[in-house]
């Protein structure tokens, strides 16, 4: 007799997945198990092949594709998207597929163990959807229990076989295949496992699988210690570069791997930024952007990129020869150059915005910040004032009675705008 239970929801469509699940990598690691208990029960008791209906309690990204709808397989396994299979036996290397993918932690013919308390259910806890399988057993054996679970963090998209209790019944040579399989069963690119030979002492020594039909050994000297898991953490691709500059600059940025052949550069506001198909990103208007880029194989990458306003230089802006003026630039100072003189002949700036006059006459001088935008302060070097006696010689060093009229003294200068005179006695005035 078979007893099972199950939730009738409705099924979503997805679109195929170009990508591969090679990009995963994959750890194995000594932790905990932790059974759940509460959630959804689908199957208890007594139950064999069976297949879910669509469970869409759940909303994360699987090879660069969005999964909102699973299956749940009494044989060790989820499709991903529309998936239609009641028995598969071999879920990685098998015909039978899901138009998204497959996460298999125990494919192989599975089914309530004759002892313990066999269940098969579900829950979200946090950001993790974790679906349990508890005390079951390969098919054509008697007394073994099999503990384990499949736990996706729909936050990090990161998947976790984590296997708990076992114990051995009668000996059974169907071996287990533990892995993830994309659209098709195509070695490497669309199967990810793992492999591991009977008489080896747990599973944490599991390695690379070679070819798609690759099996890990379960037997009373091969099984995974209680807390063994199983982590395959999604690879997408990167951006690298620098991601802000200010108004009018540019930034090159660079994804990884082969770029798509369309769009493979997207920037969510060009009023801010735009960017070239090689990831030339330039800047519009202050503000931020997302700089969306994606690979040969769908998958993508979302940066967010900041346009700054240009840096501003304050200080005195004209003075003589000889004379200096501290400019402050805003922000932080460029490492090299940051502060240069178009002209040196007539005015020469030092790295910290010192400026000197040399002669007269104008010179840009240029202020460059950490992030490479520059602006131009335009500095006027004025020729010195001079300053002669032009009225008779002597006539600047006059003696007199008080009430007895002076000669005028006469002055000329050269550069000179005004003047003022201080310093003389009483009832003696000057004038410019």
């Amino acid at each position: 007799m078979k007893k099972f239970t199950t939730i009738a929801l409705f099924l979503l469509a997805h679109l195929a997945s170009f990508a591969q699940v090679s990009n995963y990598t994959f750890s194995a690691s000594a932790g905990n198990y932790t059974p759940i208990t509460g959630g959804t029960v689908l199957a208890s008791g007594t139950f064999d092949a069976f297949n879910s209906t669509a469970i869409t309690a759940i909303s994360f990204t699987y090879n660069c594709t969005p999964v909102t709808s699973i299956k749940i397989n009494a044989d060790g396994h989820i499709g991903l998207g529309n998936y239609v299979s009641t028995t598969n036996y071999t879920p990685l290397s098998g015909t039978i597929n899901a138009s998204i993918g497959i996460l298999s932690a125990l494919g192989r013919d599975l089914a309530s163990s004759d002892v313990g308390s066999p269940e098969i259910r579900y829950e979200t806890i946090g950001n993790e959807f974790i679906v349990q399988w508890t005390d079951v057993r390969r098919s054509g054996t008697t007394g073994e229990r099999i503990n384990f679970q499949i736990r996706i963090n729909t936050a990090t998209n990161v998947i976790n076989y984590v296997y708990g209790p076992y114990t051995a019944g009668i000996a059974n040579g169907n071996q287990p295949q533990i892995g993830l399989k994309g659209t098709t069963s195509t070695f490497p690119a669309n199967v990810n496992n793992v492999t591991l030979a009977c008489g080896a002492t747990g599973w944490l020594g599991v390695t690379a699988g070679t070819a798609n039909t690759s099996t890990v050994c379960l037997s009373s000297v091969t099984f995974p210690a209680s807390g063994t898991t199983f982590t395959w953490t999604p690879g997408g691709p990167t951006i690298s570069g620098t991601l802000e500059t200010c108004l009018g600059g540019t930034s090159q940025l660079t994804g990884s791997g082969t770029a798509a052949t369309t769009n493979p550069w997207v920037s969510s506001n060009t009023s801010v930024a735009t960017v070239s198909a090689t990831g030339l990103v330039t800047a519009v208007a202050q503000g931020t952007t997302n700089i969306t880029y994606t690979n040969s194989t769908g998958c993508q990458v979302t940066s967010q990129f900041t346009v700054n306003a240009n840096p501003t230089v304050t200080g005195t802006t004209s003075l003589c020869v000889g004379g200096t003026s501290q400019l402050a630039g805003s922000g932080t100072a460029a490492t090299t150059n940051a502060w240069v003189s178009s002209n040196a002949s007539v005015a020469t700036v030092s790295n910290t915005g010192l400026v000197t006059g040399v002669a007269s006459g104008t010179a840009n001088i240029t202020y460059t910040n950490s992030l490479g935008c520059s602006v131009v302060t335009a500095i006027t070097i004025n020729t010195n004032n001079t300053i002669a006696l032009s009225s008779a010689v002597g006539t600047n060093n006059q003696t007199r009675c008080i009430n007895t009229a002076i000669t005028n003294i006469t002055y000329s200068t050269t550069a000179a705008t005004g003047a003022t005179v201080t310093g003389l006695p009483t009832g003696v005035t000057g004038s410019w």
